[in-house]
């Protein structure tokens, strides 16, 4: 019970529109080769321009062009596998905001652990 509190405390702080704006927060941007919001960290936040650090590169991004990030434990993501292939999963369970999860892959119900680095969304649904 204490790890669904804590999954739900942190869906809520990364839902909250100011707090998306603060460094420290995950948020959704579009991915350089196009189809996917790929999640980042705030780094900095200036005026209408946000950088958000993606495993360890940086971009900046309008603000405009960012989502919070609002994956919840039920969450219909992919991930990315070992061998370099994409893999749509269920988010069983969330980190208490450091960007871990542990996925479930929907066609063989393996349980694994990842980060939000490893999964994208589809921009457009």
């Amino acid at each position: 019970m204490l790890k669904l509190s804590l999954a739900m405390l942190a869906s809520a702080l990364m839902l909250s529109p100011a707090a998306a704006q603060q460094v420290g927060a995950w948020m959704l941007a579009p991915s350089p080769l196009g189809g996917y919001l790929v999640p980042g960290k705030v780094s900095a936040v200036s005026g209408q321009s946000v950088t958000l650090t993606f495993d360890g590169a940086s971009r900046t991004h309008l603000l405009a062009e960012l989502q919070p990030l609002a994956w919840t434990v039920a969450s219909k993501i992919e991930c990315g596998t070992a061998g370099g292939d994409w893999q749509d999963v269920t988010i069983t369970a969330l980190g208490a905001g450091d960007g871990t999860l542990t996925i479930r892959q929907d066609t063989d119900a393996v349980v694994r652990g990842t980060t939000f680095a490893g999964c994208r969304v589809p921009q457009y649904p």
